[in-house]
């Protein structure tokens, strides 16, 4: 026996497929171009809510979280191909200005302090790591090296999350 639905009930189910279609993939492109459609206005409205109350959620969540420990590197010749994909995404480069951390958001700027020489930079979590107790922070290859000599391995450091567009 085949169920027969109502066509209200189509079109209610409808409209919940087009939103969790919506707001899992991010189509933002999508939402903008049916926003004419009333059924997808409240799916709209409630897809921008969400959408800044998450990034709110984070960068005041994180925003001057800062903590201390050591700090080491990853990222040698031959360790990880080029391109390779880290834990948020990204293809892996052992130069880029990037750092491992176990629960900082993917994305989150982070300054690196070494404690012995005050010299820093500001890199983006883009990994997950490191997995040795005691340690912080992993730095890729080429963010360590502006702070210091790759031959040492490990350093003293200190971190502060920083916002989004600082340059300094």
């Amino acid at each position: 026996m085949v169920r027969v639905q109502s066509f209200r009930h189509f079109y209610l189910k409808h409209e919940l497929r087009l939103c969790r279609r919506a707001i899992n993939h991010c189509n933002f492109p999508f939402i903008i171009s049916r926003i004419e459609n009333q059924f997808l206005k409240p799916c709209y409205i409630m897809y921008k809510s969400l959408l800044l109350i998450l990034i709110l959620g984070l960068v005041s969540e994180n925003l001057g979280q800062s903590g201390g420990g050591i700090c080491s590197w990853y990222g040698a010749e031959g360790e990880i191909p080029p391109g390779w994909p880290t834990a948020c995404g990204n293809g892996f480069d052992r130069f880029a200005m990037a750092a491992a951390h176990p629960n900082l958001p993917c994305g989150t700027r982070i300054r690196v302090t070494n404690r012995s020489n005050g010299k820093s930079v500001i890199v983006e979590i883009n990994d997950r790591g490191p997995f040795v107790p005691g340690r912080v922070v992993d730095l890729t290859f080429g963010a360590f090296g502006l702070v210091e000599n790759h031959d040492k391995g490990l350093m003293e450091c200190d971190y502060d999350v920083v916002r989004p567009n600082s340059i300094d």
